[in-house]
């Protein structure tokens, strides 16, 4: 995807969701091969910033609605930086 997308000359930015205390404590050994696979990518990675609360999530990983509108308005204004 992200040759086709280079291909046809269009800009790719990934951003990563939040991710609750739980789950990043199940992920934690993984995390840095995961930041060495998307650097590898050569494309930006903007990371979500704040703090995100066991309570902002239905299960460590999926928003809950009033975090899923927090998430949306800082992803907003990151797209249109």
């Amino acid at each position: 995807l992200l040759d086709r997308a280079r291909a046809r000359g269009s800009r790719v930015v990934l951003y990563r969701t939040p991710e609750g205390p739980s789950f990043r404590a199940l992920a934690a050994a993984a995390e840095p091969r995961v930041a060495a696979y998307l650097a590898g990518l050569g494309v930006p990675v903007l990371e979500p910033t704040g703090e995100w609360a066991e309570a902002d999530f239905a299960d460590g990983h999926h928003l809950l609605r009033p975090a899923a509108e927090r998430f949306s308005r800082q992803l907003g204004a990151e797209i249109g930086r």
